[in-house]
């Protein structure tokens, strides 16, 4: 302490200014430090959060594309089940057999002749009328029909100003695949109906005999009406690259872009979509791409990720964009805003709330589309009901009763040895009404329809649930009888002519009595469903020469 007071004034000054300076160089390295290494550790978080918030968004925007390419797919599915439920009626068969025979002459008709000559065909008529009212029932756009040369013979709009009858569709790729692989599909904007469409062909064959294909014309907009209203970018394209739906009416029927797809023939598309140029969309591949696991595209100016979905099928594509100059404007955001703490966590717990917001949505979003496919199953579900019940009597109709009769009898003829019959019975009752034309004939179809709904209910009222009761015919219906033996078949048939003899039918000022004629028929060993059928038939013609309203049972 001496030596520092017998020190000079000069040095002690020094020194005692010298700690206060030392500080402040001190807290301005600390303070250059601080930001610094401040802004080193916001660069690396605020990059690592925009990737992971581009990675997130990536993901999110895969699995909302995957799910619409799923309900795309499911649409179209659901198109094609309807145009192959439509080529198993036999009814159509005539058509396609008579063109078959006198189509080497339609290319030297001129179009007005040759739709008079189609007009002409055995069952066209009756076709034309069956295609108009399945479109109206189904509510779709057209139902038509080819020939084996690719001539329309058949058409639910036959009539009409934009009727497709005698068009030639041989090159329509829908009828090549059909014809080669036996069910096609294509969008394509209609020849005579210009339209967007899809078209679903499936290919009727009698054997090896090639006769034709149905086709079913469902338009873009029923398919793709979901996709529409989509705030995100999403666009639909064929095996081309061209757009054929999407929720931009801009980017209709242009090139989805090199980067993504080769350019089409000019020649197919000028076929397809009627249009003479083709444009690419403004679609370009970012050079700043900040990650491996997303690329950035721009569109109109703004940044976009996307994601690309193939249908099953592999002949369209889903490709979805999202905007995400949001995303960087956050990342903007974050630096001016990370300097202060409080600000900064106060982001978070804005960007938490935001995240929370957008999975609502999106749990919302998902649930309005998991109804949506609910609603597209149940209606999937009528449609089948509908090719399977009489519209009459709501009986099953011959179709249904021939593919359970094949099933029960296969069933027993793969667990009975030919050997044997001690297999579970199976028998089956051939009903007919009789003299029914005389009751069309005295009190009009009115009535008979009215006799045919009342023995339907009969017949109906006294079999088991498991049994399965159709009309097969005009007034023809038959009874398949499960594990039932020709003592309970006789029991039941007795019960059913009685009831029939007893029921008085009243129909306006008029009643009567209807009866009919039973033929009773049981599963024997090894025998085909169509021999039980033929033998129960066989014995219903006895009992209607046996003087009717009787029933006899086939030896």
């Amino acid at each position: 302490m001496f030596k520092i007071a017998n020190q000079p004034r000069e040095t002690l000054s020094k020194r005692r200014f010298r700690y206060p300076a030392q500080l402040q160089w001190f807290a301005l390295l600390a303070a250059l430090m601080w930001v610094v290494g401040a802004l080193l550790v916001c660069r690396e978080l605020v990059t690592e959060k925009l990737n992971q918030s581009l990675q997130l968004s990536q993901h999110q925007l895969d699995n909302e594309t995957s799910l619409i390419a799923r309900v795309f797919d499911q649409n179209l599915h659901q198109a094609e089940q309807l145009s192959r439920t439509l080529s198993f009626d036999r009814s159509y068969w005539k058509v396609l057999k008579d063109s078959q025979l006198k189509n080497d002459a339609y290319s030297s008709m001129d179009i007005t002749g040759l739709r008079e000559h189609i007009f002409n065909l055995e069952n066209a008529v009756e076709t034309n009328e069956q295609f108009k009212t399945i479109e109206r029932e189904i509510n779709v756009n057209q139902v038509f029909m080819l020939d084996n040369k690719g001539y329309c013979v058949a058409s639910g709009r036959s009539g009409k100003e934009n009727d497709c009858l005698g068009t030639h569709y041989d090159n329509r790729q829908y009828f090549v695949t059909a014809k080669a692989e036996g069910t096609g599909r294509q969008f394509a904007i209609g020849r005579v109906h210009s339209v967007p469409s899809f078209f679903f062909a499936t290919a009727i064959a009698d054997k090896d005999n090639f006769l034709g294909v149905i086709v079913l014309r469902v338009l873009t907009s029923d398919v793709v009406d979901f996709i529409r209203l989509d705030r995100s970018l999403t666009l639909v394209t064929g095996e081309d690259g061209v757009v054929i739906a999407g929720s931009e009416p801009d980017a209709m029927f242009n090139h989805i872009g090199m980067a993504l797809s080769p350019l089409p023939d000019m020649s197919k598309y000028r076929s397809l979509y009627k249009k003479n140029t083709l444009q690419p969309l403004p679609l370009h591949l970012a050079t700043n791409n900040m990650s491996d696991h997303f690329a950035i595209w721009l569109w109109q100016n703004q940044r976009h990720l996307m994601s690309k979905q193939e249908v099953e099928s592999g002949d369209f594509y889903i490709y979805r964009f999202t905007n995400i100059e949001s995303a960087f404007a956050r990342a903007r955001n974050h630096w001016t805003l990370s300097i202060v703490t409080v600000v900064a966590g106060l982001l978070i717990i804005l960007l938490v709330e935001r995240s929370l917001n957008f999975s609502a949505q999106r749990k919302l979003h998902l649930a309005q589309m998991s109804k949506t496919n609910q609603q597209l199953s149940e209606a999937s579900k009528k449609l089948y009901e509908q090719t399977i019940t009489d519209h009459l009597t709501g009986l099953y109709n011959r179709r249904y009763f021939n593919e359970r009769l094949n099933k029960e009898v296969n069933r027993r003829n793969e667990h009975t040895s030919p050997q044997s019959n001690n297999g579970e019975p199976l028998s089956i009752l051939s009903i007919d009404v009789d003299r029914f034309k005389q009751i069309n004939d005295r009190y009009g179809h009115l009535a008979g329809d009215k006799a045919l709904k009342t023995i339907a209910e009969i017949c109906k009222a006294s079999v088991r649930p498991s049994d399965v009761v159709a009309r097969i015919g005009g007034e023809e219906f038959a009874i398949l009888l499960p594990g039932i033996d020709k003592m309970g078949a006789q029991a039941l048939a007795e019960r059913i002519l009685h009831k029939c003899a007893a029921t008085e039918i009243n129909f306006e000022q008029s009643r009567f009595k209807q009866t009919c004629s039973i033929g009773l028929a049981q599963l024997t060993a090894n025998q085909t469903s169509t021999q039980l059928l033929s033998q129960a038939d066989e014995a219903l013609y006895l009992a209607k020469n046996r003087g009717r309203n009787r029933f006899v049972i086939a030896e």
